[in-house]
């Protein structure tokens, strides 16, 4: 068991250092942007709720895991969105709980908004490696008991969209974060990660809608990674779609509108890259719900 928790904590992380904090990976990012970029607060025009549950890897104990709250929901005739966003990270003994607030000022054009946002909040860092068995007593790397970190933080980003189309770019995190710890072996890591993502809504007949979409990250230390995905729409009810993932993944994505408020998804990531070897799936769900409190508020299909 700890034998795969470690293999799935390299993966990921730095050999030289507890954790190199990453952004949360998401499949279904085309349906709900807030947790990578705070500009998006508002762009529903209801309030909205959506939950999301991924699992990685299946088969492999202390595999990444990660459940994520985000709510937002434009001011009443104001120009300003808010949204706040509730993450949890859960990869091997390691785990980051993060809680992030997000505002949006909205600029309306006739057909489109660019919005600009920030978000300001914190990670909580828990290295629980007291929990783990080493071949090597007295490893230096796992001396100590749990180790903990509180690391605050702040981002921005823009986004502009229209009903048929959005392009955003964020920076979740500004500050390059590294733990106080005096044993540099023994520090938390919060790298700065770039996200460009960008997509298009065509008509192709009165009941099929076709969507490509695309989302660009980027972090130092690692190569560039694309998704590009391409998602068709029927009756404005269901998605059926397909994304790349270079290198790693193909992902396969359906969405469900369930009643006109309520929608449902799931993705499955099929692995590339060596870790097929161990575990060929990935699994992500999605819960979203538009709250409408009037009548005269009609509920269109959203697209992104």
């Amino acid at each position: 068991m700890y034998k795969y928790i470690l293999i799935a904590w390299l993966l990921i992380g730095c050999p030289l250092l507890l954790s190199a904090q990453q952004e949360s990976l998401y499949s279904q990012y085309m349906f709900n942007s807030l947790p990578i970029n705070p500009a998006y607060a508002g762009s529903h025009e209801h309030l909205s709720a959506t939950v999301i549950a991924r699992k990685q890897w299946l088969k492999i104990d202390g595999a990444p895991s990660t459940q994520t709250l985000s709510v937002h929901a434009p001011i009443y005739k104001s120009k300003m969105g808010l949204g706040l966003t509730a993450i949890n990270d859960q990869i091997g003994v390691t785990s980051n709980t993060g809680l992030y607030g997000a505002y949006a000022y909205r600029i309306k054009f006739k057909k489109s908004i660019l919005a600009l946002g920030l978000q300001v909040g914190f990670t909580n860092y828990v290295s629980r490696y007291s929990q783990l068995e080493v071949r090597t007593p007295n490893d230096p790397a796992f001396a100590s008991d749990d180790v903990r970190f509180f690391l605050p933080n702040f981002g921005g980003g823009a986004y502009y969209y229209s009903d048929r189309y959005y392009i955003g770019f964020s920076v979740p995190h500004i500050l390059d974060h590294l733990g106080n710890n005096t044993n540099v072996a023994h520090n938390a890591l919060q790298y700065q990660h770039y996200f460009l993502t960008a997509g298009y809504v065509f008509d192709l007949s009165p009941q099929l809608k076709l969507k490509p979409s695309t989302l660009i990250r980027a972090v130092e230390g690692a190569p560039i990674q694309a998704d590009v995905n391409a998602t068709l729409m029927i009756n404005d009810v269901l998605w059926i779609g397909l994304s790349y993932r270079t290198s790693t993944a193909l992902v396969f994505i359906t969405q469900v509108m369930l009643t006109d408020q309520l929608s449902f998804g799931y993705a499955y990531d099929a692995a590339l890259n060596s870790i097929k070897t161990v575990s060929m799936a990935s699994h992500e769900v999605m819960l979203n719900y538009r709250f409408v409190y009037f009548r005269k508020n009609v509920v269109a299909p959203r697209y992104f």
